[in-house]
């Protein structure tokens, strides 16, 4: 599908990957009239048999490595801000038994769900088999290993909830 790319923006399906994203979604790599630095170009990569990369309408993405193994959707209206790592596996297996050999083992990918208005701040990094629900905030440079209730903010690493709002605050 074809989005608005600003600056020098990858998207890589190889093996029968897929990436589809809105005509809306923007892909930014630019760091004109940004707030922060650009710590690398926007990259969504799918790129094993069967993986996919889905990013719903008016998406905004700002210098951030998505890769799938398995499958990572983003909904709509979600803002992710640079220097994020939306990874749906390790790469590597994380099995004590494999410790010596472990470039010779992959571990098994696990889908990635992110909710509707969801703000992803600086630097952060979504590992596999997360749920993000929406209208969540996700602090700068927090990690996050488990699912994350809607309408709340998570902080840290690992991230946990350090506010709930209520779905009527919300616009």
């Amino acid at each position: 599908n074809i989005c608005v790319c600003q600056g020098k923006v990858n998207i890589i399906r190889l093996n029968g990957g897929e990436v589809h994203t809105h005509p809306s979604v923007v892909l930014n790599s630019r760091p004109k009239g940004y707030h922060a630095g650009m710590p690398f170009e926007t990259t969504l990569i799918a790129d094993r048999a069967g993986s996919k990369i889905s990013v719903g309408e008016n998406t905004r993405i700002h210098a951030s490595y998505i890769h799938a193994w398995k499958s990572i959707k983003i909904g709509k209206g979600v803002l992710i801000a640079a220097g994020t790592n939306i990874l749906d596996s390790n790469g590597h297996s994380s099995l004590p038994k494999h410790a010596r050999f472990r470039r010779n083992f992959s571990d098994e990918p696990k889908e990635i769900i992110i909710g509707d208005y969801v703000w992803i701040g600086l630097n952060c990094i979504i590992t596999k088999g997360v749920e993000i629900g929406e209208c969540s905030i996700i602090s700068a440079s927090s990690v996050v290993k488990e699912d994350v209730p809607a309408f709340s903010v998570v902080s840290g690493n690992p991230a946990k909830v350090v506010h709930r709002f209520k779905s009527e605050d919300v616009l």
